[in-house]
């Protein structure tokens, strides 16, 4: 079995974390306007440790 590890994120799974937040939240919530989300994702990652 493989030990599951961690790292900070990169800015290359930008777009892989927006589809996981959208296919977790999406329609759920409130609904899925693509331009809001992206523009809260984008806020998120300015704030966020990632690795540039």
């Amino acid at each position: 079995m493989k030990a599951i590890t961690h790292r900070l994120a990169t800015i290359e799974d930008y777009e892989f974390l927006l589809e996981v937040k959208k296919q977790a939240e999406g329609e759920a919530l409130f609904g899925w306007d693509d331009d809001v989300q992206r523009r809260i994702h984008q806020f998120a990652v300015r704030r966020a440790p990632y690795r540039r």
